[in-house]
């Protein structure tokens, strides 16, 4: 007997609602359940526990958001436009979803197996696309060859993530207002004058 797809799509969407209303720890399966509109055993089919379903929330969703940034990379040719490609993505991807980038931002880091596990595959591939961009500016002679590239993917990613953060629980500057001024940043720091 094989598993309903879009029964596991609707808990996943369910979940994610219900943990960013009820917070990470005040979410109880029960609730998913009911949301999703199956048994509260049936989640138990689907995954083990809601660390389980936390961690898949995230892992498919940073899937998606990394095929679709490398497939958008892939038709532009100047760093410039490569660079503001990734600030753009990563904000309009928080922007696009409230339940989600609550989930993301904020209660990903209550979820101790999160926290413990290291960085995950997806999360990764996300470093390695920001790394490939790099990369790609220091070979055609636009960004700073002495540069140390991975460490300056992970500023670009943590710089991403604490506005993201930030905008998430304020909302008070415009996604488009960060964009400009993150692109500036990293463009005045990391392009050859």
């Amino acid at each position: 007997m094989g598993k309903d797809i879009k029964k596991r799509e609707r808990i996943l969407k369910a979940a994610t609602t219900v943990i960013a209303q009820k917070g990470y720890h005040g979410t109880k399966i029960a609730d998913v359940a009911k949301l999703a509109g199956v048994a509260d055993g049936t989640i138990y089919l689907y995954f083990k526990n809601k660390d389980e379903i936390l961690l898949t929330i995230l892992s498919e969703a940073l899937g998606k958001l990394n095929k679709k940034l490398a497939s958008q990379l892939e038709s532009l040719s100047e760093t410039e436009t490569k660079i503001k490609k990734i600030i753009e993505h990563h904000f309009e991807f928080i922007a696009q979803n409230d339940s989600l980038a609550q989930v993301f931002q904020i209660e990903l880091r209550g979820c101790s197996t999160f926290m413990r596990g290291g960085v995950f595959p997806e999360l990764r591939d996300y470093l390695k696309i920001i790394e490939e961009v790099i990369s790609y500016g220091i070979k055609r002679e636009r960004i700073n060859e002495d540069i140390d590239i991975k460490i300056t993917a992970k500023a670009i990613f943590g710089t991403l993530d604490e506005l993201s953060t930030i905008w998430v629980l304020r909302k008070k500057h415009p996604i488009e207002k960060m964009t400009e001024t993150v692109f500036e940043l990293f463009c005045n720091g990391l392009l050859k004058k």
